[in-house]
C-alpha cells in the first residue's frame, strides 16, 4: 500500500480521528464501557443509509451506532440491524473486534480521489449521517468520513 503522495510529500493519512469497532448489540457493550468511561458518555444514533459495495451493488444499511470521545480519538461502536455490509461480513468472519480506524476530511470527493489515483479500493462507500468510505488497505481498513466528529 502507497501512502504518499509522490507529486508533494505528504501522507494520504497523517492520523487517527476514530477507531471503528463492530459488536452485536450496541446497547450491552455501551452498558460494559460506561463502568470504564463514565455513564452517559455515549452519543447513540439509529438510522439506516444508502452504501455501494465494491461489486457495485447498491445496498441499504439499518444499524445502531455509539460514538464516545477519548481525548483526540472518537470509539464508534457499530450494530448493523439489517442489510448487507462489510461490517456483517467482519462480524461472521471474525466476530466482534476493531474493524477500522478513520480520518475525518473536509474535502471529501478530493480526499477519496487521492486514495483512488494511488490504486486503492473503495470497499464501502455511502451516507447516513454524513458520506463515507471504507479503503481497502489490509490489513485493516481505513475510512474516510466529510466532515467534523460528533461530538456530545
Amino acid at each position: 500500500m502507497e501512502t504518499n503522495n509522490s507529486q508533494n510529500g505528504e501522507p494520504l493519512f497523517n492520523r487517527i480521528d476514530q477507531v471503528g469497532v463492530v459488536v452485536k448489540d450496541v446497547d450491552e457493550r455501551v452498558r460494559n464501557y460506561e463502568t470504564i468511561f463514565g455513564e452517559g458518555a455515549f452519543v447513540i444514533v439509529e438510522g439506516e443509509g444508502q452504501a455501494t459495495l465494491a461489486d457495485g451493488r447498491g445496498i441499504m444499511i439499518k444499524g445502531k451506532l455509539a460514538f464516545v470521545q477519548l481525548g483526540p480519538v472518537q470509539v464508534e461502536l457499530i450494530e448493523i440491524k439489517d442489510g448487507p455490509s462489510i461490517h456483517v461480513d467482519f462480524l461472521k468472519t471474525h466476530g466482534e473486534g476493531i474493524h477500522h480506524v478513520a480520518k475525518y476530511v473536509e474535502d471529501f470527493d478530493k480526499e477519496l480521489q487521492k486514495f483512488r489515483e494511488r490504486g486503492i479500493r473503495v470497499l464501502q462507500q455511502g451516507s447516513g449521517m454524513r458520506r463515507y468510505a471504507y479503503l481497502d488497505t489490509k490489513p485493516f481498513i481505513l475510512e474516510l468520513i466529510e466532515g467534523q466528529p460528533m461530538n456530545k
